[in-house]
């Protein structure tokens, strides 16, 4: 039978000299960089640096909202607008802003190129630090900060999901803003339980809480179940003093993400459904390794949550609880629902990595102490975190072809090792990465690439400013996509300095206009990627295609020769404007920002709801009426109406002869001839729009505008609404309490906060070791379970010596 008798706070001199705490540190720090160079060296840095834009992934696209933000850095205020996608979209309010936002920072010293592909290495190479660091907050005693950090060195190679997020694999596939709220989420667990158990630190947890909300919704909702697990087991509320500190940094942290939150929780009827169904049963999901490699780590991971919650350490309690709900979720959101699945995946599979660490550092502890005849000695906690990382390097150097590679992977193929002997299977994920890495400028097609940027260049100044749709050609060729990459016109905007702008793009969950424009691609286009699922798609048809470029406002339709190009050569509304090789850009007649209507609009009775706006618009696009009687949501009150039960006949209308079109980021200004008669103007439609010289305006299939002149000059405008200055001014407020109670605390003289940022201010960087049970009762050597749950905001504790 033992006791723990809480000691008044004692300086970290009196438990172990100073030499022996510099050491100790320094070699916790030399395993986690090693732990950052080994996740590192699976990015391949060289490539990281070289100015070619990645292939092959979703950072092509993400790779324009980072540039948007590079020329507009005030852009992610609530109500900001590009025209670099869809016709118009609202740009950083339905994808989170922060991480396409630093990239663009980075790109103000950096090529776009090299700032995309290091801005996305950047979250992964730190989470090792993250992860120690985190546990360092949180009081853990030597190993298992370090061990932390070295146990999420397989969670990063992981290659089961490559749209999941989190792992390398997944984030050179383009979930680069999952890994940076990954990285702010695991400090900010680590700052929320620091703060929980000592009252110190609150500014930077609510910071780090605030970047994660900034980063993406899926890590900020794991992060809000762990902190939720953390302020309940720690009782904050029991604590005068912590509460009031919690209370205050909880109340930064939602001011400041309300600026992003309020406005995506405001709109999502303004964003397309797009429920994802995983394919596999769940064993293959929850465990994708081999079952001996399963069966272990599960062990490990067990022994590790026993420990946890026999010594109540939250932050790894927490983790097992996000682990927790993300299989619920996972079981839960199976066959559809809010988000894809198996996006939860990475959150179940870093608990299960963290808590197998804790178990293994416990296991090799105990097992090194009782083969020593001395078992008063302390052991040394380098011993599990270097063994970890030694065999988690050979095994993933081995699987990801460092060493001994007789066929080299492909982005789609296994490739061979030969190891000690052995022939041994590579997996491709580690093509995937270096294909996508090395991008478009490694590639043999590249001086065609170039040639065709500046084709559009050319005719951007030559025949003006417009929206591009293009034909992906045929992927199912061996050659592949076009230039290795079939979605590389995303970046029309980028070569053009804003002037051709790409029909569609990466975030589709972004604009409702994205679904028609889907649709219309699938006509002019011999094969198309599933965006978005399960809405219609359509064979190649240029001449129907055409109508619906001219419907959708495209203006430039560009082909590859083929059987598209000989078709467009037939279609009268498709014009050759400029070819270079075998690159034809074609002008869509009429494929303008505004155009008259030949036919009044049908308003849809009764009113169709924001969420039901897409399906039945969707089912009007296969119509005959489509292009010149749009449905409309609301209008005037003499205009025809159609319902489910059918559509009225066109009512002919004179037409109100648009001419001297200006467009710009969310503003469109023309002339008219005459007032009275109906207006289409083809911009996304969103919450904001409002017009001067025109009655309206009324939302429009698929997702545009209609008006009615009443002036020769009409000018529609995107602003903000009243949801955006809301969130703006909680954004501002929860802001001016950070700096506010920031400077409150120092002129109070208390440094609590100015010190969080140190790396030398851990309470636990000191002679504290991990031990078993059995040594417990054998020695005097300070170790968890001396040290008790709370300590006083004035300091570190130690314990009496049990009996």
């Amino acid at each position: 039978m033992s006791s723990t008798v809480e000691s008044a706070p004692v300086d970290l001199e009196q438990r172990s000299p100073e030499p022996v705490r510099v050491v100790g540190r320094s070699s916790d720090l030399l395993i986690t960089a090693a732990a950052c160079v080994v996740v590192l060296v699976g990015l391949h840095p060289e490539l990281l640096v070289t100015d070619s834009m990645p292939l092959g992934t979703d950072l092509v696209g993400h790779a324009v909202v980072a540039w948007f933000d590079s020329k507009n850095p005030l852009g992610f205020l609530p109500g900001s607008w590009s025209n670099d996608m869809f016709n118009g979209f609202p740009v950083n309010q339905l994808y989170p802003w922060l991480p396409s936002w630093l990239v663009g920072a980075l790109s103000w010293f950096l090529p776009l190129s090299v700032a995309i592909k290091v801005g996305a290495a950047i979250p992964l190479v730190a989470l090792p630090w993250a992860a120690w660091r985190a546990g360092s907050w949180a009081g853990l005693p030597r190993p298992l900060p370090v061990m932390l950090a070295v146990a999420t060195v397989p969670f990063m190679f992981d290659t089961s999901c490559g749209s999941c997020g989190g792992t390398l694999y997944a984030t050179t596939n383009g979930e680069y803003a999952f890994a940076w709220a990954m990285l702010f989420g695991v400090l900010a667990l680590g700052a929320v339980d620091r703060l929980a158990r000592t009252g110190r630190g609150g500014l930077l947890a609510a910071g780090l809480v605030t970047a994660t909300a900034f980063s993406h919704p899926l890590p900020t909702l794991w992060l809000v179940v762990g902190i939720a697990t953390i302020a309940i087991g720690r009782e904050i509320w029991s604590r005068r003093d912590i509460l009031a500190q919690f209370a205050i940094a909880a109340a930064i942290a939602t001011l400041m993400s309300a600026m992003w939150w309020l406005p995506f929780a405001a709109y999502q009827d303004w964003m397309p459904k797009n429920p994802l169904v995983r394919a596999g049963g769940f064993e293959t999901w929850l465990f994708p390794a081999t079952a001996g490699w399963e069966i272990g780590i599960s062990l490990l991971a067990v022994g590790g949550l026993v420990w946890a919650v026999r010594r109540r350490t939250w932050l790894l309690i927490a983790y097992a609880v996000g682990s927790t709900v993300a299989v619920a979720a996972f079981f839960r959101f199976a066959d559809g629902g809010p988000f894809y699945s198996i996006r939860v995946l990475p959150f179940w599979q870093f608990g299960r990595w963290a808590l197998a660490g804790v178990g293994f550092a416990w296991l090799v502890q105990g097992v090194v102490r009782r083969l020593r005849a001395d078992r008063t000695r302390g052991t040394d906690p380098r011993i599990a975190p270097v063994v970890w990382l030694a065999t988690a390097t050979l095994v993933i150097g081995t699987t990801w072809g460092w060493w001994g590679v007789t066929t080299a992977p492909t982005s789609r193929t296994t490739g061979v090792g030969g190891v000690l002997g052995y022939a041994t299977p590579v997996t491709f994920a580690e093509g995937a990465v270096r294909t996508t890495l090395s991008g478009f400028a490694a590639r043999d097609d590249y001086a065609q690439l170039l040639a065709v940027q500046q084709l559009l260049r050319d005719v951007a100044q030559r025949n003006g400013c417009g929206t591009l749709m293009w034909d992906n050609g045929d992927v199912t060729q061996e050659t592949g996509p076009v230039f290795g990459d079939p979605q590389v016109f995303w970046q029309s905007s980028i070569w053009t300095e804003g002037c051709i702008t790409s029909a569609d793009g990466v975030l589709v969950d972004s604009s409702m206009t994205a679904p028609g424009m889907a649709m219309t691609k699938s006509l002019v286009s011999q094969s198309v990627e599933p965006l978005l699922p399960e809405r219609p798609t359509f064979t190649l048809d240029i001449a129907l295609g055409a109508k619906r470029m001219q419907a959708m406002g495209v203006r430039y339709y560009l082909t590859q020769g083929g059987q598209p190009a000989a078709d467009a050569a037939q279609t009268p509304l498709l014009a050759l404007v400029a070819q270079a090789g075998p690159w034809q850009v074609w002008q869509v007649d009429k494929g303008v920002p505004a155009a008259s209507l030949a036919a009044l609009p049908a308003v849809f009775t009764p009113r169709l709801a924001d969420s039901d706006w897409e399906s039945v618009t969707n089912a009007y696009f296969t119509t005959e009426n489509y292009n010149e009687m749009p449905l409309v949501q609301d209008g005037a009150s003499q205009w025809p109406t159609a319902s489910l039960r059918g559509l009225p006949t066109p009512s002919k209308v004179e037409p109100a002869g648009v001419s001297n079109i200006r467009y710009a980021n969310g503003r469109v200004t023309f002339d008219v001839a005459r007032t009275g008669s109906p207006v289409i103007v083809r911009v996304s439609d969103f919450p904001g729009w409002s017009v001067v010289g025109a009655e309206g305006p009324y939302r429009a299939s698929p997702n545009y505008l209609v008006v009615v002149p009443t002036s020769t000059t009409v000018t529609l405008t995107k602003g903000r609404t009243t949801i955006d200055w809301l969130a703006s001014a909680a954004g501002i407020a929860g802001l001016a309490l950070l700096v506010g109670y920031g400077l409150y605390r120092r002129l109070q003289g208390d440094d609590d906060d100015a010190s969080d940022i140190d790396d030398n201010a851990s309470e636990t960087e000191h002679d504290a070791r991990l031990e078993d049970d059995a040594a417990l009762e054998e020695s005097e050597t300070q170790t968890l379970e001396d040290q008790p749950d709370q300590e006083p905001a004035s300091g570190p504790t130690t314990s009496l010596p049990q009996s």
